[in-house]
């Protein structure tokens, strides 16, 4: 290896997936080692030369190993998330190859200088020697004491008892008959004894080894061949050396294409990743997908495919899909299925969709259609944010299996946003066979808004799970239930058998007219149901619970209900109080009042509940020592944040979220909440622009206020102003970040505000961010409007702020750490 740096990890390697399979580990610490025993910590330095203190990263949002430079001349490392195993870490493949490069031309220099000097010392051997030697005649030879030619006889060379006698004419020598006469005829020989004394070397094969094929070690040629080689398992390509131009024009369908079909597709290391850098590619030719690969982009935001409506869907396949992973892309359709079969009934089987965008706006066209006799299953939907336009009259995920299976899918930690479309639900999963159920699927931590066509139509299931799932803001009354579990009306449609639906229904008090429900179990369509902790936000709960259903409810009220449950229904309304507390294997879970340590007996891994504890002091582990001593609190020991692309997302603290953009006017301060537990040191404080300012100057400045009782800015607490300004003008999707060397935030809760003067006549369009004030009492304002603001000439840091009107959308400001 060189003695340069390279970057990784490689993208097949930086998602950290927890053992049960979700890639949920944000927040893990990853100490990097140089060796495989992990008691050496690596020398690594952040992507721009900064050392990286501890050598330890920290897991982002995303479940992915932040980038890093390895040690100089290392493209390998070791890591241990969270303390669990070491594992390898590999640089990313191209600085691999450019390293590889650098090598080579060096040795390509050495050598042609080795030769030059060869070639120098032969010309100086040469020189003085003599130029020509004399001619001579035939049979004539050159005498070295007169250096002159004379005649030659066969005696001159010790021949002078041979005849000249051709060969063709030569007899046989007396010892050659006597030896000949001891020979085996080579027509029909006869042999006698122990052949032997023949070698490799006699019949040309010197350098050969007796070695079998399956034996026979790699030759010089091969092994220098194969080091210029990359893993056809660790493949990774780039959209854009295919020609793809990602600027939303033309049609980048085919080169992606070729990207997906220059991977191997054969042999034990099929398959391999499409790396989509920043852009936003036209999509008019449908995507052929293929089993084993992986599309990942840079950013759920940054790499966007969008088809016109001029095209004709997004992904395809002609062939059963499997083994597929989309990760990190905005996809968006204007025509078409975003995702169905092809020119045939082809199933579509254990693959991941996570952290992506995904918009439909054909309102005739779905996001998922799979409507076939091949199977789906096992197919998983997560973190994806997912929108059908308004006027859809189709469902956004439309799954029926007609003899297939449509078995063990899984929709998590998603939000489903139909605005307002009536006609059709957002999920609609369905078994028509009469034989098969759609077995062992799962819907969970679904948000959904604006769904008055229903969120979820579940027909002849078996052993569904409807976990956590609610709609809300649907200003429009729903023409479906929310949640609706039943038969398929096909014919010999079974009914659904087991369903299991917790924590779900309306979120609000959205208008559900006369034989709609938050959840819907039509007479005689479902066997042996569970609801469990049914959503009570909505004060006009509905359910109907059918007549001939068996069902049970867990930790609700009988009076809860608009309609009495017939005879078949059990309610368990308070599970029984354990005054000992829960035990989980050896492991004793109790609650009080209180502190537990010096009062509460328990052992190592126990856990204590505190009723009256505070931030940071509702739970306790007992981690040392028998008796009543060892216990320790768990909570906010330490400040939290979003993390983004290796930035803290500081404002609307404590449970921040980048959710749009808003137009920022010159000198208008916006102050935005900011909670902390404990210090904060920043290295930085910035913004990320959507729409740069235009048209002149825009300079941005920050300062820090307190919270007076009603929840807005008061007095200035620190004028950030001193460390300078950060330009606006800046591109689309551009960070704009400040220099702040030496800044610590105390703890406490604080409003952080920012605004910007200059001569720009458009003003900058800046992410903005959602949460409220945990300090204030009653003052929690919706996900938008979380911030106030103020004119103030010249934009200067006010003292005190003195903001006019109610809240307004809030700007993302981010910190970065050292």
């Amino acid at each position: 290896m060189s003695d340069t740096r390279l970057l990784g990890p490689d993208e097949a390697y930086r998602t950290v997936y927890l053992p049960d399979g979700r890639a949920k580990a944000r927040g893990y610490p990853c100490p990097i080692f140089a060796d495989v025993q992990g008691s050496i910590p690596a020398d690594i330095q952040t992507p721009s030369g900064d050392d990286i203190a501890e050598s330890t990263l920290i897991v982002d949002v995303h479940s992915r190993i932040p980038l890093f430079l390895f040690p100089a001349g290392a493209d390998t490392v070791y890591t241990s998330v969270n303390g669990g195993p070491i594992v390898p870490l590999y640089a990313r493949v191209d600085s691999r190859l450019d390293d590889l490069d650098t090598r080579l031309q060096a040795v390509e220099t050495n050598v042609g200088e080795g030769m030059q000097e060869a070639i120098d010392q032969l010309e100086e051997a040469v020189a003085g020697k003599q130029a020509a030697l004399p001619t001579g005649g035939a049979q004539e030879f050159l005498r070295g004491s007169d250096k002159t030619f004379v005649a030659i006889t066969s005696g001159d060379v010790g021949l002078g008892s041979v005849d000249d006698t051709s060969d063709a004419d030569k007899p046989l020598s007396t010892a050659a008959v006597a030896a000949l006469a001891a020979k085996a005829p080579l027509s029909s020989p006869s042999f006698t004894g122990t052949v032997s004394g023949v070698t490799k070397a006699m019949v040309g094969l010197g350098s050969v080894d007796n070695t079998s094929d399956l034996a026979k070690p790699l030759s010089t040629a091969a092994t220098i061949a194969l080091a210029g080689k990359v893993n056809a398992g660790d493949l990774t390509v780039n959209v854009k050396d295919f020609g793809a131009l990602g600027n939303n024009t033309g049609d980048d369908g085919p080169a992606i294409q070729a990207a997906i079909n220059s991977l191997p597709t054969s042999g034990n290391n099929i398959g391999g990743c499409v790396y989509f850098p920043i852009g936003t590619y036209r999509i008019a030719t449908p995507i052929t997908l293929r089993s084993a690969i992986r599309l990942v982009g840079a950013g759920r935001r940054s790499s966007r495919l969008n088809v016109p409506t001029a095209g004709n869907g997004l992904f395809v396949w002609t062939a059963n899909l499997s083994h597929l992973v989309i990760q990190h892309l905005y996809l968006s359709g204007s025509k078409g299925h975003l995702f169905t079969p092809s020119g045939g009934d082809y199933g579509f089987h254990t693959s991941v969709i996570e952290d992506c965008v995904i918009v439909q706006q054909d309102p005739a066209s779905s996001i998922l259609r799979h409507v076939s006799t091949s199977d789906y299953d096992n197919v998983t939907w997560r973190q994806c944010d997912m929108t059908r336009i308004a006027g859809s009259t189709v469902p956004g995920f439309h799954v029926v299996n007609d003899g297939g299976a449509a078995n063990q899918n899984r929709w998590e930690d998603c939000w489903a946003h139909s605005q307002n479309s009536n006609a059709a639900p957002f999920f609609w999963l369905e078994s028509t066979s009469g034989v098969n159920y759609a077995y062992d699927n799962v819907f969970r931590n679904i948000t959904g808004e604006q769904n008055a066509g229903g969120l979820i139509r579940a027909l002849s299931t078996y052993n569904l799970v409807v976990d956590n799932v609610t709609d809300y803001d649907t200003t429009v009354p729903y023409t479906a239930s929310v949640i609706h579990v039943g038969r398929s009306s096909a014919v010999g449609g079974l009914p659904s058998v087991y369903p299991l639906i917790r924590s779900s229904g309306r979120r609000d008090n959205s208008s559900l007219p006369t034989g709609m429900f938050d959840v819907n179990l039509p007479s005689g369509e479902v066997q042996r149901a569970l609801i469990q902790s049914p959503n009570h936000s909505s004060s006009t709960l509905k359910v109907n619970f059918g007549t001939g259903n068996v069902v049970t409810v867990h930790n609700a009220y009988p009076g809860s209900w608009p309609t009495a449950p017939d005879g078949a229904m059990h309610y368990y309304s308070h599970p029984p109080h354990m005054a000992r507390g829960l035990f989980v294997g050896s492991s004793r879970i109790s609650s009080g009042t209180g502190s537990p340590e010096g009062v509460v007996t328990g052992a190592v891994g126990d856990q204590y509940i505190r009723s009256d504890g505070g931030r940071g002091l509702c739970l306790y582990v007992k981690e040392t020592g028998p008796g009543n001593t060892g216990w320790a609190p768990y909570g906010w020991a330490s400040p939290r944040a979003s993390v983004v692309g290796g930035r803290r997302l500081l404002s609307g603290w404590p449970s921040p979220m980048v959710v749009g953009t808003v137009t920022l006017a010159k000198d208008t301060w916006r102050y935005m909440p900011l909670s902390l537990t404990r210090p904060l040191t920043l290295t930085h404080l910035g913004v990320l622009a959507s729409t740069a300012a235009t048209g002149g100057t825009a300079a941005m400045i920050f300062g820090l206020f307190a919270v007076d009782a009603a929840g807005k800015p008061a007095s200035r607490v620190a004028d950030y102003s001193t460390y300078g300004s950060i330009d606006l003008s800046i591109g689309a999707g551009a960070e704009a970040m400040l220099a702040t060397s030496g800044l610590t935030i105390p703890a406490g809760d604080w409003m952080i505000g920012c605004a910007w003067t200059g001569t720009a006549s458009a003003s900058p369009v800046l992410y903005s961010t959602s949460g409220a004030h945990p300090a204030v009492a009653g003052t929690s304002i919706s996900q938008q409007a979380n911030a106030y603001q103020q004119a103030a000439t010249g934009a200067a840091v006010p003292d005190p702020a003195t903001p006019a009107g109610g809240a307004t959308s809030g700007i993302a400001i981010y910190g970065a750490t050292a």
